[in-house]
């Protein structure tokens, strides 16, 4: 790999961080990326993009950027997701995890924090980019195995079975555990619905995370007595070719959605 060098200093041309007596000691570059995960005709899909530079030029990966000086990483993680995702508007984010291991990326010693972000699809769809780099992709389990333990990316109409840039299969696999092990107590479930919803659209979401059927009765009782996740808008369907439902929202106790 070739690095252009400032001829006077000798340093990255890249570089902006002054010289101090840290770099005296080895470090590791800082970077960011991004598990956006939506969920598309009942199953799960997550956000990937098409690498167009070395390492891994032509896969496909998770949206990711290097960490500029000076800047948080949830900036930079806001940076990869318009940059390389092709979405400019904000979600729900929360950091997922952070990976160190020597050798996940063949450049050299590379930190990322990766962090988790979900959002419904038609707001997803809209802000993707026309150039064909981005992608919404559906996550898959294999046969008779979890989506936490088995879980394949698929992309196209013949939903072909792809590998991840790095190590961002397990970053994927890793935003599903943590969205399996805070659906049933947390209102992230929330944020794969609108303002108003139905029983039915919930208890989809749900199903298509966890990967099971559930009980309609148990599931109800639980979402409304339970942990008290929804309440009534007073309100039904409106345009609809059946018995209309009523309509949910956000339960008091759960505040307003986060970005």
């Amino acid at each position: 790999m070739s690095i252009s060098r400032n001829p006077t200093t000798g340093i990255g041309s890249h570089r902006v961080q002054p010289i101090s007596s840290l770099d005296d000691y080895d470090r590791a570059s800082p970077a960011v990326d991004c598990v956006l995960i939506t969920i598309v005709d009942g199953s799960l899909a997550v956000l990937i993009h098409r690498r167009s530079q070395n390492p891994f030029a032509g896969k496909w990966a998770l949206p990711g950027v290097f960490v500029h000086f000076g800047e948080s990483y949830e900036r930079a993680a806001e940076r990869a997701l318009r940059d390389k995702g092709g979405v400019a508007r904000r979600c729900y984010k929360e950091q997922l995890e952070a990976r160190n291991e020597p050798n996940r990326d063949p450049r050299g010693w590379v930190v990322t924090v990766a962090y988790l972000l979900l959002a419904r699809q038609e707001l997803i769809i809209e802000n993707i980019r026309s150039a064909g780099d981005a992608e919404l992709a559906f996550i898959e389990s294999v046969s008779g195995h979890d989506l936490t333990d088995a879980a394949r990316i698929v992309v196209g109409s013949s939903r072909t079975a792809v590998e991840l840039a790095f190590d961002h299969d397990e970053l994927v696999r890793s935003g599903i555990r943590r969205l399996q092990a805070q659906i049933w107590y947390t209102a992230l479930s929330l944020e794969f619905v609108p303002e108003a919803f139905t029983l039915r659209d919930l208890q989809a979401v749900f199903e298509a995370i966890l990967g099971v059927t559930l009980n309609r009765a148990s599931f109800r009782r639980h979402v409304l007595e339970v942990v008290r996740l929804v309440e009534p808008t007073g309100e039904t369907q409106t345009n609809v070719g059946h018995r209309p439902a009523a309509l949910y929202k956000r339960g008091s106790e759960f505040g307003s959605a986060q970005s």
